[in-house]
């Protein structure tokens, strides 16, 4: 295999990732410990062919790596003033540096991992919701909150909150001729949306305002909107006529 083929091989396995991410426990970080472990054999192997090992960062990539970096040294930080060193609060940040290593293998390789991502997060939400109902008939209860055996109400929710915004997105703003894709975004960023309202979990519902009003205020389809006072007023009035679809929801606002 090539260079070429290595790179494509090590992003199809890291997209696998979302397909199981809400069901199944532990796939999430086997998936991103093999693509690191990869990526790291992949980047030793091709500095040494190439007889030089260097990581040129433009200016947006070096605020990406710093990002990614912090979570970490705040971690670190905290554990130094409060003199604790056990290892379990290390656990999350170490898994930025994990991607971020997946990242620096393959920004050089001339791959478009987009799409493989976009499918394979549709493609979880789905598994996601067939999950659900199987566990808890559909439609469920209202006094049952969306959840795994491994994972409550709140990460559940808040992860389906972000593969919502993030398919939605993606439906609007990815560049494919393939328009399946698009419509599977569409479609199952609505699902993922469903099933955060049935986690009932608040965490990231404010956020989902303000990345409306990005989307409506950058994207390049929408600067020439003049009734951007009206888009605000409507997504308003949205929010607050959903509101009462679902009593817990309410009462949860409330």
């Amino acid at each position: 295999m090539n260079q070429q083929q290595i790179g494509k091989l090590i992003s199809v396995i890291a997209c696998l990732q979302p397909i199981f991410l809400l069901s199944t426990k532990g796939w999430a970080s086997g998936i991103l410990i093999v693509s690191a472990l990869a990526s790291i054999l992949f980047s030793a192997t091709r500095s040494v062919k190439d007889k030089e090992f260097r990581i040129m960062l433009n200016a947006n990539e070096k605020w990406f790596a710093i990002a990614f970096l912090m979570p970490l040294i705040a971690t670190a930080i905290s554990a130094i003033l409060r003199n604790d060193y056990s290892a379990a609060q290390f656990d999350s940040p170490s898994r930025f540096i994990l991607a971020l290593i997946i990242y620096l293998s393959l920004r050089r390789t001339d791959i478009k991992i987009d799409q493989y991502l976009m499918i394979s997060i549709s493609i979880g939400i789905l598994v996601a919701f067939i999950y659900q109902i199987s566990n808890n008939g559909f439609p469920p209860s209202p006094s049952i909150r969306a959840q795994t055996h491994f994972m409550d109400p709140i990460m559940f929710g808040y992860i389906s909150l972000s593969f919502c915004l993030v398919t939605l997105y993606s439906s609007l703003a990815l560049k494919t001729s393939r328009r399946w894709i698009s419509y599977l975004c569409f479609f199952s960023g609505l699902l993922a949306l469903y099933l955060n309202f049935l986690s009932q979990t608040r965490t990231g519902w404010l956020a989902v305002i303000f990345v409306i009003l990005i989307y409506f205020f950058q994207s390049e389809k929408n600067k020439k909107i003049k009734s951007k006072p009206l888009i605000v007023i409507s997504i308003a009035l949205f929010l607050l006529l959903l509101w009462p679809l679902h009593k817990n929801i309410e009462n949860r606002v409330a």
